[in-house]
């Protein structure tokens, strides 16, 4: 079966796994040192260490590649080393992994986000809600534009209530485990879907 014929298959995800980081970084590689050379050798840096690396993934087959991470000032997060594969473009899965990085940087407390995003893609950008910042620049060769959004954490009312039910579902999902009734895969896959369950229900975020 194509790529194009599994896309509603798609799910997008935090790279938890041994092999599911291996797959990110090898989807960054292929776009970003082989396909564009921006980088040589590798793309990786100090803020790896600490990131939430996401991969966007059809079946077995890893597609796509986003990390996001804090920033010094309070509130304020970057998203970079956004990457889809070029076979699987068509099947637009840039705008998942967007929306899941800013979903997941608000649940996390985040106010904002900015990005360095490559000028051709602004327009893509701002149509997920996104908004430019000063002009453009160039980084490693090739024009980029800062760009930036608001985040959950901005405009959740009771931000308390909110983690206490994440904690529940987290805290029954072990449970579950230590009573053989859930996998661990089975309990990532389930904060996934309620960490980011809870962010829409919580703020209007970019469909």
């Amino acid at each position: 079966m194509s790529l194009r014929a599994r896309a509603s298959s798609l799910e997008v995800r935090v790279a938890r796994t041994e092999d599911d980081l291996a797959a990110h970084h090898r989807v960054r590689h292929e776009v970003f040192v082989r396909e564009q050379g921006i980088f040589a050798g590798d793309d990786l840096d100090a803020w790896d260490e600490g990131a939430v690396k996401v991969i966007a993934a059809i079946g077995p087959l890893v597609v796509g590649a986003v990390r996001l991470y804090p920033l010094d000032e309070a509130g304020l997060w970057k998203g970079d080393r956004l990457a889809v594969l070029r076979d699987a473009r068509p099947l637009r899965a840039g705008g998942p992994l967007v929306r899941f990085a800013v979903e997941t940087a608000g649940l996390m407390g985040g106010s904002r986000m900015i990005a360095l995003i490559q000028s051709r893609n602004v327009a893509f950008f701002r149509h997920l809600g996104w908004t430019t910042l000063g002009t453009e620049t160039s980084f490693r060769g090739a024009s980029h534009q800062e760009m930036t959004i608001a985040l959950a954490g901005a405009g959740i009312v009771d931000r308390t209530a909110t983690v206490q039910a994440l904690q529940l579902v987290m805290f029954a999902a072990f449970v579950a485990v230590a009573h053989g009734r859930l996998t661990l895969a089975e309990v990532g896959r389930l904060l996934d879907l309620s960490a980011r369950r809870m962010v829409i229900e919580t703020t209007d975020v970019p469909t």
